[in-house]
This record gives structure tokens, sequence and C-alpha cells, in this order.
């Protein structure tokens, strides 16, 4: 039983990231006029733009171009074009699982995990399929989609505190540690 789940449309998400990141790239303008040292500011901002403008990428190409053949840029698990997915937010237990099942420290590898658990809807994802069959035919995606969708698991996985989340190695966390209001 998911934590939580939440259906996305794709469009919906293409323009939240486009005000995000405008409202990243005025806060990199603000500290670009800042006096005092704000490299390390100015980095983490970058980054922050450089993710989100990854998991743009990543809904865009779930909109335009998933359902595609392989040689047009789609790929063959996504069978159909769709406007929207449904994920889930992962329990504690899910999240347990997910740890015991990487050994692998490359955070690309908890990100696949964590959208096979957490995706409850969409045409690559077959319920019945065992546990290393989805994480197969997620870890066969385009890596851009697969961080904007571990970036809304992750979201629908934190509770109470809504600064927080459910995995220490999202970028989440580091977004909500820099303000983006002055």
């Amino acid at each position: 039983m998911p934590l939580r789940t939440k259906r996305y449309n794709f469009t919906d998400e293409i323009d939240r990231i486009a005000d995000e990141i405008a409202d990243l790239q005025a806060r990199l303008d603000d500290l670009d006029e800042a006096d005092g040292d704000t490299d390390q500011a100015i980095k983490t901002v970058r980054g922050q733009i450089t993710w989100l403008e990854a998991q743009q990428r990543g809904a865009r190409w779930a909109r335009d171009e998933a359902h595609l053949s392989a040689d047009e840029g789609g790929v063959v698990s996504w069978d159909h074009q769709v406007d929207s997915v449904e994920l889930a937010g992962l329990t504690g237990g899910e999240l347990a699982r997910v740890s015991k099942e990487v050994t692998d420290p490359i955070p690309a590898v908890r990100r696949i995990h964590m959208v096979a658990l957490g995706t409850e809807d969409a045409p690559f994802h077959d319920e019945t399929a065992p546990y290393g069959d989805r994480v197969a035919t997620v870890g066969d995606l385009p890596a851009a989609y697969i961080k904007w969708a571990y970036g809304r698991v992750d979201d629908l996985s934190t509770v109470g505190n809504s600064g927080g989340t459910a995995s220490k190695h999202s970028p989440t966390a580091t977004r909500s540690q820099t303000s983006t209001n002055n």
C-alpha cells in the first residue's frame, strides 16, 4: 500500500519546473550583485538549475517522445502516448527494501529503484512483474525521466517536514537549504 499517490500531468510539470528555474535564475542574479563571498551559493543555485533542467527534459520526453519507436527517441516499454503518470510515495518498508537492494553507492541506482517502487500507473509499468523486472524496465528509461520521476516520488515520500526528503541523496535537500527568496 503506497504512502500516498498523485497523478502528474507532464505539461503542468514542465510549466512548474520552468517557474522554479525562473525563481532560481532571479536568485542567481541577486547573488551576482551581492557583496561578499557568494561563490558557494552561486555554485549551489547553478546545480539546482541544472537538476531542474534535466527533470524538465524528462517530463518533456515522457509527454512528446516516450511512445515513439526507439529510432525516434522512444522506448519499447512505453507503448502508447499519455499525458500523465501516477506516482506514489514510498513507505518506510519500501525505503528499507531499496536500501537493502542497492549496494552500489551511485545515486542513479537508488533513483532507479525508488522510481520502480513508486510508479503506480505508467505505460511501462507492470504491477505483476517481479521487483527485479520492474527495476530493469525503469533502468532502460532515459536518465532525465528517472530524475523527474524520482523527484516526485521523493516528494510524495516526505511527510511532516515539507522541507525534508525521504532520501538523503535528493537534490531537494539542497534546494530546501538555499532560500530562493530575498
